[in-house]
């Protein structure tokens, strides 16, 4: 894939956001001139009122004060200093509120322009395809999907929103101050603007760097914890507390450093830059011959005290985006990676004759040898089909190519004489999966087997938990099915946790169920009870098993012997 460069990110991102996002966005832009034209009014204002307190009313405002009187007669009974100070009050509530207003619009849609990226991410990742994912670090996809983005909105996202309003604004108010006296303007402005470059560039290339440092280490640190948590019995056991604490301090801190170094530099300028500016004003005020002295301080006073804020919102939005760009650009690279289409169907194989492996091969990408080479075989419905084979030798691939989560790399699988990748969807829809290693959701037992659904079938739930030898130890727990299982189960032993999955698939009703080492947590006992009780219960499955157990295999009325290559058919099941 071409390498993205930072520009290039920002579209992408950008057209990945829905139609009423970026609608959103428009009225944003309408929002801000109009906040920028209040800003104008409010240090405007100033003009009448400093002239009235220093006793120098100039003419044209006693003519507009003259217009208002005879348009609102109401407000006559006002002297002349009580209503240009209520004018001048409520320019400035009118501005504040403005202001408010535009932050939290602004901070609104930065979020949820952020909360549209992370969707994206998330959805390329699950519909992607299971063979790319293999190849995918989980601390990576996590790191992308939750940090990363939440950098983008807070480092990209927003600082390009803030950039674009406070940019109006200080072009606004800058023209207002340029009316007024043009020598101070550019005199301030120079001052300001030279100030800023100067540390912009002489700050770059570390910030830069530093931006390097945080994308890399955010995703050496949720890797670290990762590890930690996936390997806790280890480290007990093996008193490796110190290995793993010593790898998290070092990269956190370079993390931490790095972001602390960055957030400094785009705040510093402020201050010294505040000073500067109010020595200009005064100085300038100082050596000028005019009458309006101080109508003219306290105008550029305002001014500035308007304009640095905004101009330093432009400076740290700038820096943030330098932050931001090596985030950005891992961002908008899994964006540009794509992901399937998700489609919403409950059609499913209900009534087949067979499914057909025909001359099937599969080898592994950036790979020359077959996992799975030449196989043929025409599976009747209702067939208890059992994958054997020394460990290595392509179980595993060879239900994943039936579950359809691989492609063959030559021949087909058919159902009645159709390719099921030609309808995945119909495909998915007709499987129950289970391995040893299924997922469970940190929520009720209920919510684990139904999946949510809320016109879920109680009497078909109490009876999947039954044939799944579960129900018993489930009206145990405090709550019942309302018991909450912890993340991945931990509040379960093994066995529960894979009766639990027994439950799901049952449930479900698939007419194909699919089984790979699904038993390994279950004893002997459990595990004969189980499989009788499936059988004598669910009627119309045709059942996929990868297992060892002797008693798994009895039942089975096909041995696939992928080590010797033979397929055995047997009567007894």
């Amino acid at each position: 894939m071409k390498k993205l460069n930072y520009n290039q990110a920002i579209i992408k991102i950008y057209r990945v956001l829905p139609t009423g996002r970026k609608y959103e966005l428009l009225k944003l832009g309408v929002m801000t001139i109009i906040v920028s034209i209040l800003e104008v009014i409010s240090i405007g204002s100033v003009v009448p009122f400093i002239g009235l307190i220093s006793g120098n009313v100039q003419a044209s405002t006693l003519s507009a004060l003259n217009k208002i009187y005879s348009y609102f007669p109401l407000l006559t009974d006002l002297n002349v200093k009580t209503l240009v100070t209520c004018i001048f009050m409520l320019a400035i509530i009118i501005s504040g509120a403005s202001r408010t207003f535009l932050l939290h619009y602004t901070t609104k849609i930065s979020f949820m322009a952020g909360a549209d990226i992370g969707f994206k991410l998330f959805k390329n990742f699950l519909t992607k395809g299971y063979l790319k994912n293999l190849n995918d670090d989980s601390g990576d996809i996590v790191n992308t999907v939750i940090k990363k983005t939440d950098i983008a909105i807070k480092s990209a996202i927003l600082p390009i929103l803030t950039l674009a309003s406070s940019s109006i604004i200080v072009v606004s108010i800058l023209l207002l101050m340029i009316y007024i006296n043009l020598f101070l303007t550019c005199v301030l402005f120079s001052v300001l603007l030279l100030a800023y470059a100067s540390v912009g560039m002489k700050n770059k290339k570390r910030i830069l760097e530093n931006s390097r440092i945080i994308s890399e280490n955010s995703q050496g640190v949720i890797n670290i914890i990762k590890n930690g948590y996936y390997g806790i019995r280890e480290i007990i056991l093996n008193n490796d507390y110190k290995y793993h604490l010593e790898r998290y301090f070092s990269t956190d801190s370079k993390l931490r450093k790095a972001d602390a170094e960055n957030y400094y530099l785009s705040l510093s300028p402020r201050y010294i830059i505040e000073t500067i500016g109010v020595i200009v004003i005064v100085a300038s005020a100082y050596f000028s011959e005019t009458e309006g002295a101080i109508a003219l301080i306290g105008v550029f006073a305002m001014s500035a005290q308007r304009l640095i804020p905004y101009v330093q919102h432009v400076y740290t939005s700038i820096i943030k985006l330098l932050n931001s760009k090596y985030s950005l650009i891992d961002v908008a690279r899994v964006i540009s990676e794509g992901g399937g289409v998700i489609y919403e169907s409950n059609e499913a194989y209900i009534d087949f004759d067979y499914i057909e492996l025909k001359n099937v091969n599969f080898a592994y990408p950036n790979t020359n040898v077959n996992i799975i080479e030449n196989f043929s075989y025409k599976f009747k419905r209702n067939s208890i089909v059992g994958i054997i084979g020394r460990s290595g030798v392509g179980k595993s691939t060879m239900i994943d190519l039936i579950a359809g989560l691989y492609a063959p790399t030559n021949g087909k699988i058919l159902v009645d004489g159709v390719d099921i990748h030609l309808n995945l969807v119909k495909w998915y829809n007709s499987i129950s999966y289970l391995s040893q290693k299924f997922y469970l959701l940190d929520d009720t037992i209920r919510n684990n087997i139904v999946l949510e659904r809320n016109d879920y079938d109680m009497k078909r739930l109490i009876e999947s938990t039954k044939i799944a030898e579960i129900y018993n130890d489930i009206i145990q727990f405090e709550g019942g099915f309302d018991f909450r299982i912890g993340e991945n189960g931990v509040r379960l032993s093994g066995g529960q946790r894979q009766r639990i999955g027994i439950a799901r698939a049952i449930y479900n009703k698939s007419t194909i169920l699919i089984l790979d080492e699904f038993t390994s947590a279950l004893d002997s006992t459990t595990e004969n009870v189980l499989i009788e009780n499936m059988l004598k219960k669910i009627d119309n499955i045709t059942v996929f098993i990868v297992g060892h157990r002797s008693a798994t295999l009895d039942i089975c009325n096909i041995l696939v012997d992928l080590t010797k290559g033979v397929v055995i058919e047997r009567k007894k099941f």
